[in-house]
């Protein structure tokens, strides 16, 4: 029996922006039952809605290219950069995997093929890290941090997309790229493909 290729893509869920881009949850009610209803919400800036878009077009466009190496496309299954990369990975014949915070199937973003909810809350990070044969994190804060450093720990390829107008993350062995093709080419490589 032959197994599929699961490649991780790792990046905020919705939040609410600030003018530097990404911010905190707006949602403070963390509870595994809730972790789906975070939104944007009123006040946001201009900046920070566009930063959002930039992100979430690129996650999709990664899901995409994920998608086209016949890869399996894992992630938290949530809204924000998860869903765009489920979606784009369904928009191009691929399979999702969502490993959920909480204890429901439904509270899985609708691009995602096969929920597997946890009751972990942000300790399914280490399950995403495991299940995955490497990784790509796109945009993102603490949570996706502790993600790459699972990878990292756990000797998997990860991949930080780096966005424009952000810095680098500094991280020994992280490898950086600037487009979804190039994330690709390295995982392929990484992982021993052609």
């Amino acid at each position: 029996m032959t197994r599929g290729i699961n490649i991780a893509l790792v990046g905020a869920g919705k939040f609410r922006g600030t003018d530097q881009g990404e911010g905190n949850f707006k949602n403070t009610d963390h509870s595994a039952h809730n972790f789906n209803k975070t939104d944007q919400g009123e006040g946001v800036s201009p900046n920070a809605n566009n930063r959002l878009r930039e992100i979430e077009t690129l996650a999709y466009e990664t899901g995409r290219a994920v998608a086209a190496e016949g890869w399996n496309l894992i992630c938290g299954g949530l809204e924000g950069v998860m869903e765009a990369a489920a979606r784009g990975a369904n928009d191009n014949g691929g399979t999702t995997i969502g490993i959920l915070p909480g204890h429901r199937h439904d509270e899985a973003n609708p691009h995602i093929n096969i929920a597997i909810p946890t009751g972990l809350g942000h300790a399914r990070n280490a399950v995403i890290a495991v299940s995955a044969d490497a990784m790509i994190a796109v945009g993102g804060e603490h949570g996706t941090l502790s993600e790459i450093a699972l990878g990292l720990k756990l000797g998997k390829p990860v991949v930080d997309l780096v966005i424009p107008g952000k810095p680098k993350r500094e991280i020994e062995r992280l490898l950086h790229v600037n487009t979804p093709g190039e994330a690709i080419n390295k995982i392929r490589h990484a992982i021993g493909g052609s």
